[in-house]
């Protein structure tokens, strides 16, 4: 594109507005929205300008507010994975911006093609405000992705032992079993995640059960090499 066409542009196709998001330029994106130049609708590589913006790096809460103050709205277009804005946000944007989102209707429900929310990417990540924020929405946490995982087995993957205990406060259904039938204390015992085994073992989860090998997380412990976790049970 040549410098004249951002100018002047004559035609939708000459505003990139990719690159206007990209460098965060707000007012010369009010600047084509008053000509006529309308950022809805707006598709590259499958991904939506409201998303390209969350996916940015160092995304800019003021240009998503703008975005979608102008019409581009949350849920409209998704990925070939079945993501959204708050979902590519949920792992890597802060706070502010799922804030923004939410308060503009996105769904906090929605399951990308492997059936994980907003809350699972957040969780995997560790990211413990997005958590609470999406939980105080309204978010599932004992939502179940297609291979059976929980927000809790993939905390325990991770060893968020912090993250878990903040958000489990209450009673909570430590002993779901995903579809090969391994529980929350068997990925932590096959990460070698001391801290969270202990966790979950004060919270009272069943040591006893086992996988369709027939394996007890003591047991999926010793096969790691994991002695420490080992003597832990």
């Amino acid at each position: 594109m040549n410098p004249s066409s951002l100018e002047h542009p004559t035609s939708l196709k000459e505003v990139d507005w990719f690159d206007i998001i990209k460098r965060g330029n707000i007012e010369q994106a009010e600047s084509w929205l008053r000509k006529g130049f309308s950022p809805s609708g707006q598709i590259r590589g499958g991904r939506s300008l409201l998303m390209f913006a969350c996916l940015t790096l160092n995304a800019n809460p003021e240009m998503i507010a703008w975005l979608l103050k102008s019409g581009c709205q949350e849920d409209i277009h998704v990925t070939f994975l079945e993501e959204t804005a708050l979902l590519v946000a949920s792992k890597c944007t802060s706070n502010n911006i799922i804030k923004l989102l939410i308060e503009a209707g996105s769904d906090i429900h929605h399951q990308d093609r492997q059936g994980q929310t907003a809350l699972i990417w957040a969780a995997q990540r560790g990211k413990a405000d997005v958590c609470e924020l999406l939980i105080k929405a309204g978010a599932n946490i004992h939502h179940q992705d297609y291979q059976g995982y929980t927000c809790l087995m993939y905390l325990a993957q991770g060893g968020h032992t912090d993250l878990a205990s903040r958000l489990f406060q209450d009673p909570a259904p430590l002993d779901v079993q995903e579809y090969h039938g391994h529980t929350a204390l068997m990925f932590a015992a096959c990460q070698g995640k001391s801290s969270f085994v202990q966790w979950l073992m004060e919270q009272g989860a069943n040591v006893n059960l086992k996988n369709e090998d027939g394996k007890t997380a003591q047991e999926l412990a010793a096969l790691r090499g994991h002695q420490d976790i080992v003597d832990l049970i």
